[in-house]
């Protein structure tokens, strides 16, 4: 298959109701040391391609992507204008955390999601 690659699902429902909310999936691409591609499609018409950087300190891995320089974004006819998209995850132990930064329709680049998760065993 090549270049080594984890796949990729991440699928957010409602507090309340478990009413789904978000999807998308792809792949995590290792294009070099330190170097990382992210490639997603999302049912909303969304594809996007994010590069960024990996680092690994002991037991703590961080990852930085941004569509903003070597990554692109396409869009479906019907999808919503989302024009960038900036995305960190760190994984610490049992414990994950990422945020999401996102440019669309008019609006800056501002946070829109953030969280933190912890594994249950």
């Amino acid at each position: 298959m090549g270049k080594p690659f984890l796949t990729y699902t991440q699928q957010t429902r409602a507090v309340a109701d478990g009413k789904p909310l978000h999807s998308e999936t792809g792949y995590l691409r290792v294009c070099r040391p330190g170097c990382v591609e992210l490639v997603l499609a999302h049912p909303s018409g969304i594809t996007e391609i994010e590069v960024g950087t990996y680092s690994v300190t002991g037991d703590v891995i961080e990852l930085e992507l941004s569509t903003r320089a070597d990554g692109s974004i396409g869009l479906a006819p019907t999808a919503k204008e989302v024009t960038a998209l900036d995305r960190s995850y760190r994984i610490d132990g049992d414990e994950l955390s990422y945020s999401l930064q996102m440019r669309a329709v008019g609006q800056p680049l501002q946070d829109h999601l953030a969280a933190v998760l912890h594994r249950q065993r």
